[in-house]
């Protein structure tokens, strides 16, 4: 079966983590696993076989495309909408427009609420956060993205955390992160330009929700986003997504978080 490296990788004589090195294997590179002993897998990589530890490496697959983009957008109160500017996100909530509210979008979407509906139950569990955030209209830092979770009950993990391997550290791919989307919401921290478009570069710090991944090829994968600023899902190219989350106020720190699904 075609496999990838996922970052650099050390072809071993035999199957442990201390066995001589007989080759580095650079990322990104193709090759062939033809089995599995306990945490390596054997390899044929140009004519040279051994061992590879397993969490290093993963499966080239091609996938079709995604559809289905309107379904599923957060529902906003007829009397909160925005009839003048075509960010959805900018509602008015206690009678002022409010323009920084994508991480109160994406947890509504998360959990099936209307925006509205959210931001009362927010107000009333935790009127501090509420009214430091909602209220002042400042952008929504991750400390408050986590309190946000207390309305529905629900558990949390850094972006990090979950893709990081005790021996080979933080891996990030597209199979990956479409396995941890079977169990968890995930909300990630990238970067927008003025017209709600994700970008590469440093522009407007934005919180969005991952929906689905289908890899596709080596490195690559088409993604299924939900952008609070148009109330809309996106196709994003996952080579934009990396580029753009680690951009600007991110600071290559690939922010965002898993919430566990009930």
């Amino acid at each position: 079966m075609k496999y990838w490296t996922i970052t650099t990788a050390n072809l071993r004589e035999e199957a442990n983590i201390v066995s001589r090195k007989t080759l580095t294997i650079a990322p990104f590179q193709e090759l062939l696993v033809t089995g599995l002993e306990n945490d390596f897998f054997e390899v044929d990589y140009r004519g040279k076989r051994g061992y590879v530890y397993k969490p290093l490496l993963e499966e080239l697959v091609e996938t079709d495309e995604i559809t289905d983009l309107d379904k599923n957008v957060v529902e906003i109160d007829e009397d909160v909408r925005n009839k003048t500017n075509s960010a959805k996100q900018y509602i008015t909530v206690e009678g002022k427009t409010k323009y920084n509210l994508c991480g109160q979008f994406c947890v509504a979407y998360s959990n099936n609420d209307s925006i509205m509906s959210f931001l009362n139950k927010w107000k009333s569990k935790s009127p501090m956060y509420y009214a430091l955030s909602t209220l002042a209209d400042k952008p929504t830092g991750v400390p408050v993205l986590k309190d946000m979770q207390s309305v529905y009950h629900k558990n949390y993990f850094d972006f990090k955390n979950l893709l990081t391997d005790e021996i080979a550290g933080f891996l990030i791919s597209p199979v990956r992160i479409k396995k941890l989307l079977q169990n968890h919401n995930l909300i990630v921290g990238l970067n927008i330009n003025s017209a709600g478009q994700v970008i590469k570069g440093r522009a407007i710090g934005h919180w969005v929700c991952f929906v689905d991944i289908e890899p596709s090829g080596i490195n690559n994968a088409k993604i299924k986003i939900y952008n609070p600023y148009l109330n809309r899902m996106e196709i994003i190219d996952y080579r934009l997504l990396l580029e753009s989350m680690t951009a600007g106020i991110w600071n290559n720190a690939y922010t965002g978080l898993w919430i566990k699904k009930d």
